[in-house]
């Protein structure tokens, strides 16, 4: 393991992610550091949040029926695509409505014909997060102030995919888990446990002291390439923000910083992108015992 670094490096330019020190510079549609379309509580853009307490798309309340039944008051089915959701909420004793909800008139929407109405979403105890079993060796996803909640589901989806054991991000200046974030996670916000936590990096020491190796992703000033970084045990993957790239404070607490560097003159990959592809590479080296 690399000794745990005491300061930021940053540097202007970097390879296979965003400048300044993170993996991704100005992802696809909301790259300056402002919340992208649907960060807040949601607006009547097509694919967008119609506000809170809504769940839409056939996968996204699958998983809900699935998983967390509980948080379900009431699905509602109006068209063909959500039709075998029917039989999921009566075996769980939730109530169906075949009509379609004001909320849901005309096309702005991707509803797919079901939407159910929730509580709010259910963050988990970072204390509790590190104290639950661990899957396949151990990942956790820390995400460093990411204010698109388009990346976050995205993100979300991957974490699903790849069984993460848990995400953990800021409360304050950054994205939350709303409705579009739900959608677009497409399941994996119902089977991965968010932890939103005040302060990042004492967070991260924290996830440290339970035995997690803490592994940054920038562009220079790194200490080798994601594929060749050793990432087989208990490890807690770092992103930084989508225009900045991790904080100066975030980045001191990595044991070891990682980048990718690109095959063609493409500067970046989104930082959904770019998660994607290193929880990939943990899995690998997870399974095949770090080689």
């Amino acid at each position: 393991m690399a000794g745990r670094r005491t300061g930021d490096k940053r540097s202007s330019q970097g390879r296979g992610g965003e400048r300044r020190g993170g993996p991704n510079r100005r992802p696809g549609g909301s790259g300056r550091g402002r919340p992208g379309p649907g960060a807040g509580r949601g607006g009547r853009g097509r694919g967008g949040s119609v506000g809170p307490g809504w769940i839409i798309g056939v996968h996204a309340v699958a998983s809900l029926l699935r998983e967390t039944p509980k948080r379900i008051h009431a699905v509602h089915v109006w068209a063909g695509q959500g039709q075998h959701l029917i039989s999921l909420a009566k075996d769980a004793g939730i109530t169906v409505r075949n009509d379609q909800p004001d909320e849901f008139a005309g096309d702005n929407h991707l509803a797919q014909g079901v939407a159910a109405r929730v509580a709010p979403f259910p963050y988990t105890d970072l204390t509790a997060l590190l104290q639950r079993p661990t899957a396949g060796g151990g990942l956790l996803i820390a995400l460093d102030s990411i204010t698109d909640t388009r990346n976050l589901g995205a993100i979300l989806r991957s974490a699903g995919f790849f069984a993460a054991d848990g995400v953990l991000m800021p409360r304050d200046r950054a994205a939350a888990v709303t409705p579009v974030t739900e959608r677009i996670a497409r399941g994996g916000a119902a089977v991965v446990p968010v932890a939103q936590v005040t302060n990042l990096s004492r967070a991260l020491a924290q996830v440290a002291d339970a035995g997690w190796t803490i592994v940054g992703t920038a562009l220079d000033d790194v200490d080798g390439e994601l594929w060749q970084e050793p990432l087989d045990g208990p490890i807690c993957l770092v992103l930084g923000a989508e225009d900045k790239g991790m904080r100066r404070l975030v980045r001191a607490r990595c044991d070891r910083v990682v980048s990718l560097t690109p095959l063609a003159p493409v500067q970046s990959l989104n930082v959904a992108s770019f998660a994607t592809l290193a929880m990939s590479e943990v899995r690998r080296q997870q399974r095949s015992g770090g080689s």
